[in-house]
C-alpha cells in the first residue's frame, strides 16, 4: 500500500471503518518496516504496532500491569457490505459492533472499534463477549481459540473524540492499525486499534 498523504476526510464512518478514509498516512507491514528501517524509532513502539499476538497480553507484558476493559458501546448491527467484502463473508448469524478502551489502572492506553461476525456454533464466546467483562484477546486465550491476523494496515489518523477520550488534544495525530481477525475459522472481525502515546511508554 502506498503511503497516503492526502487530508483526512471529515466524514469518518466509524461503523464501517473504511481505512482509506481514516488514515492520514498508511502502510502495509512490509512498507512500514522498510520505512522505519531508515528512521530511528523506539523498538517498543515497533513491537506493539506490528505485534501478531493479542494486544491485551502485549500491553500487560510491556507495562507489567493488568489491562482492564471499559466498554464504550456494544450492540448488534447489520453487516455493512464493504466490511462483508473486506471480511470475505456473507450472511453471518450475528454481527456485533464493539467499541472499547483498554486501560492500565485509570489510564486509557488504547481505543478499539471492532465488527465481529459470528456463525451459529459460536454461542459460547458470543455469550462471553455480550457480558462485557473481558477483552477479546483474553477470551481467545481463556478458550484456547486459534486466531489469525491478516490484511494489516498501520497508519496515522486524527480523530478528535478518540484523542480527547485518551486525554489528549483533539488535533493530536495518533498511531493506529486496522486488520482482519479470523478466530477458529468461523468468527471474523474487522478491528481498528488506536493507540495513546502512553501505550508505548513502559518506563
Amino acid at each position: 500500500m502506498a503511503c497516503l498523504d492526502r487530508p483526512l476526510l471529515l466524514k469518518y464512518d466509524e461503523a464501517s471503518m473504511r481505512i482509506h478514509d481514516i488514515f492520514l498516512k498508511a502502510w502495509n507491514l512490509d512498507s512500514f518496516l522498510k520505512h522505519y528501517s531508515k528512521n530511528a524509532n523506539d523498538p517498543t513502539f515497533r513491537l506493539i504496532i506490528a505485534s501478531d499476538g493479542t494486544i491485551t497480553r502485549t500491553l500487560q507484558v510491556l507495562h507489567l500491569s493488568p489491562i482492564d476493559l471499559e466498554v464504550r458501546e456494544q450492540s448488534k448491527v447489520h453487516l455493512d457490505p464493504e466490511i462483508a467484502k473486506y471480511l470475505e463473508i456473507s450472511d453471518p448469524e450475528k454481527v456485533i459492533s464493539r467499541k472499547v478502551w483498554l486501560k492500565k489502572a485509570h489510564q486509557r492506553l488504547l481505543y478499539a472499534s471492532t465488527i465481529l461476525a459470528f456463525s451459529q456454533r459460536d454461542q459460547k464466546i458470543l455469550k462471553e463477549i455480550l457480558l462485557k467483562e473481558k477483552p477479546l484477546g483474553l477470551l481467545l486465550e481463556e478458550y484456547q481459540l486459534p486466531s489469525l491476523k491478516d490484511k494489516l494496515t498501520i497508519g496515522r489518523l486524527v480523530h478528535p473524540r478518540i484523542a480527547e477520550g485518551l486525554g489528549l488534544e483533539a488535533a493530536t495525530e495518533l498511531w493506529a492499525r486496522h486488520y482482519r481477525l479470523t478466530i477458529q475459522e468461523s468468527i471474523r472481525a474487522s478491528v481498528l486499534e488506536v493507540f495513546s502515546p502512553a501505550a508505548f511508554r513502559t518506563a
